[in-house]
């Protein structure tokens, strides 16, 4: 049985459930108590989101890129994280 939305919609689900948007609000709420902090995390997510989102339009479908996909996951895992973890880091050491 096909799937409703195809590839193309997972794509698109994935771009917008992970947006740029999300990351400009916590780094504008980090920028406006620690500075540069809230710009740097900015920046930092929003690259790791391109590589993400890069390596997802990049997937066909095909049951042979299911590795692929697992380390596309565990990557987009960690760098969200990651993320968190030194946010609240900075909080409690700076």
């Amino acid at each position: 049985m096909p799937a409703k939305y195809g590839l193309e919609g997972v794509k698109w689900l994935f771009a917008g459930s992970i947006s740029i948007r999300n990351r400009n609000i916590i780094s504008f709420t980090g920028s406006q108590s620690k500075d540069l902090i809230g710009y740097i995390f900015g920046g930092v997510g929003s690259l790791a989101f391109l590589v993400v989102l890069y390596l997802v339009w990049q997937l066909n479908g095909q049951q042979s890129e299911y590795p692929l996909v697992m380390r596309i996951k565990l990557l987009a895992s960690l760098s969200f994280v990651l993320f968190m973890l030194s946010w609240i880091a900075s909080s409690l050491l700076l």
